[in-house]
């Protein structure tokens, strides 16, 4: 448990949402290596591996570590320095929220209509993004050693070189073993990208009814005077 003042707590707040935007943007989400290689770009895949993870739980800790920080420094413009116990909260998606917790989830951390850029909907983007580009490299790459293969075999047959279908299927498989390149997959990136999908949807409609529910039901005492 940390003890800051709302001043420091603001500025933490500002750097940890730079941090989240920096971080996911530079992410390495999944990579691919060559054939039978045991490096990618010098570096061990089982090190690539671990530099994945790593930076995958960094942005997780880090949004939730902003989503603690704007839960108290909303407390604290509202006099309350901890939660009463019988503060009325709802539930959306099997976590209890505050009213002010759950319209700041909803505009920064999950996003809804009017905020597509949250931190949740940005990290789906940038993990769809990163999948995408990486199969189609394996796919553009698989197609290039298909190319060399046919262009091998017309060699051979240039040279009267008469190779059998077992060795035209073994001399292919080599090409392939060798060349093709191979996803170095972590997280289970495919997924992975459902999970927060499905996280983000589940959120967004809870939340949408549970809003609509409250602002249904819930009375509010105002002194208005009145005017002609």
């Amino acid at each position: 448990m940390s003890q800051l003042t709302i001043h420091r707590a603001l500025a933490l707040k500002k750097t940890t949402e730079e941090r989240i935007s920096n971080e996911i943007v530079n992410a390495k989400y999944i990579e691919i290596r060559q054939g039978k290689k045991g490096t990618i770009k010098g570096v061990p895949v089982e090190k690539v591996e671990s530099n994945i993870r790593a930076s995958f739980d960094k942005i997780n800790q880090l949004i939730s570590n902003y989503g603690r920080l704007k839960a108290a420094i909303l407390q604290s413009n509202a006099g309350v320095r901890s939660i009463p116990e019988d503060l009325h909260k709802v539930t959306v998606a099997g976590k209890d929220y505050t009213m002010a917790e759950l319209i700041s989830a909803s505009d920064e951390i999950y996003g809804n209509k009017k905020h597509r850029n949250a931190f949740k909907a940005f990290l789906l983007t940038a993990m769809k993004n990163a999948y995408a580009d990486a199969t189609r490299r394996i796919e553009t790459q698989h197609e290039r050693i298909e190319s060399d293969i046919k262009d091998y075999l017309a060699k051979a047959a240039a040279t009267d070189k008469g190779m059998t279908s077992d060795e035209i299927k073994k001399r292919s498989d080599m090409f392939h073993e060798d060349g093709d390149y191979v996803l170095v997959d972590p997280l289970n990136l495919k997924e992975a990208i459902e999970k927060l999908e499905a996280e983000i949807k589940t959120f967004r409609a809870d939340c949408d009814a549970t809003m609509s529910e409250q602002n249904a039901l819930t009375t509010i005492e105002v002194d208005l005077t009145d005017v002609d």
